[in-house]
């Protein structure tokens, strides 16, 4: 019998090692939908000049406490009422705005505004591509991100 050592992976990534995906409840998956207690991170960019990125981890205590997510938002005009919204929910108030090179006023989201605060984040069941290829595969995908304190059931509807 041959014997296997992992070099590439040590007792605590071991240890530390589960799926990235949020474990949904059954009444959870019947509605479609999830929320979970996070703390907001650094905002960055996802596609540089055209997304931003909200970087949340789970706060809540269970099984997802500690898992990592993301939520992105397009900086277009037809984009940035996601971001307008979850600037919103996070800190409760507008993004401040700054004079652009066309001596316009342009949102200019405050990154410490967001880091640290509170808030609960909202999943939907997605249907995508497992790892970009092969079969449709069903997963919780972060979508929205609601003031802190406003976590409806998986049964309520927003």
């Amino acid at each position: 019998m041959p014997k296997f050592i992992l070099d590439g992976v040590s007792k605590d990534d071991y240890d530390a090692a589960g799926s990235k995906f949020i474990t949904m409840t059954p009444e959870e998956k019947a509605a479609g939908r999830a929320y979970r207690d996070v703390e907001v991170g650094e905002l960055a960019w996802d596609t540089p000049g055209r997304s931003m990125m909200i970087p949340v981890v789970i706060k809540e205590k269970g099984v997802d406490e500690g898992k990592k997510e993301k939520v992105s938002f397009g900086i277009s005009t037809e984009a940035i009422f996601k971001g307008k919204e979850m600037y919103r929910n996070i800190c409760g108030k507008d993004m401040p705005f700054e004079k652009g090179s066309d001596s316009k006023q342009h949102p200019a989201p405050d990154s410490d505004a967001l880091l640290g605060k509170k808030a609960v984040g909202y999943w939907e069941m997605a249907t995508g591509k497992k790892g970009g290829t092969g079969a449709d595969v069903q997963y919780p995908k972060l979508v929205s991100i609601l003031s802190a304190g406003s976590k409806p059931t998986a049964k309520a509807s927003l």
